[in-house]
């Protein structure tokens, strides 16, 4: 895949710190060669295409900043244009160049809590993304009102708003443990089961911590108040 053309300011700021993501060197052997050249061309790919979809985003919303030329910016970009090699979920290349937009918004997060949110979603799933966005409001997929009375859980409620985690209960305590233990939410998974009036499953169980990491990996403005050390 060939370069992209140069669009805007925004590639001149971030191609080199892409390009110092690195590249493998053919290992011996006629059969090792050939699979170094195939993870290689993937990862050629994956770089190139995650560096045109955060150049089209950064055009489509028009941003100016001073801060593309800084040591911070250029940081992040090589961490995001490593991350974003190493996966193919969409929801975590989405977030990854989310958080690069995210860091030349007014009101931006510390240098110290922006390299914190960017290795969580590089150390997260998409699921673990999924699961946050839904803790975090649980009214906001269903603007009619949620389906459930009184008597049920936030986990009955999390299988029913995403049948692909109906019956994975492991994954599930593994996922919300996670969160619970990077205090993104704040209950864990032993309160999952924990019959609640309806009112208590539909309040949103995001910290404030976990409230700044879902604008960051959305690239909304960030609330004027301080940052937790």
């Amino acid at each position: 895949m060939e370069p992209p053309e140069r669009p805007s300011k925004a590639y001149d700021a971030t191609i080199a710190a892409f390009n110092a993501a690195g590249a493998l060197a053919p290992p011996a052997g006629v059969a090792a060669a050939v699979i170094s050249q195939r993870v290689q061309a993937v990862i050629n790919d994956r770089l190139y295409q995650f560096l045109e979809d955060f150049v089209r985003e950064y055009n489509e919303r028009d941003l100016v900043s001073e801060v593309l030329d800084s040591e911070d910016f250029v940081n992040a970009a090589v961490f995001a244009a490593r991350a974003a090699q190493t996966t193919s979920e969409a929801a975590k290349l989405d977030a990854l160049r989310k958080c690069l937009l995210s860091a030349l918004l007014p009101g931006a997060p510390s240098r110290d809590e922006q390299a914190h949110f960017m290795r969580l979603v590089d150390r997260f799933s998409g699921t673990h993304l999924l699961v946050l966005d839904h803790l975090a409001d649980p009214n906001r997929r269903y603007p009619n009102g949620l389906p459930v009375g009184a008597g049920s859980t936030r986990r009955r409620l999390l299988e029913q708003t995403f049948p692909i985690l109906e019956g994975r209960s492991e994954w599930l305590d593994l996922v919300w443990s996670d969160l619970h233990n990077g205090r993104l939410v704040t209950t864990g998974p032993e309160q999952a089961m924990t019959m609640m009036t309806s009112g208590g499953v539909r309040a949103g169980i995001a910290t404030p911590l976990g409230l700044r990491f879902l604008r960051f990996i959305r690239a909304e403005q960030q609330d004027a108040s301080p940052s937790e050390p």
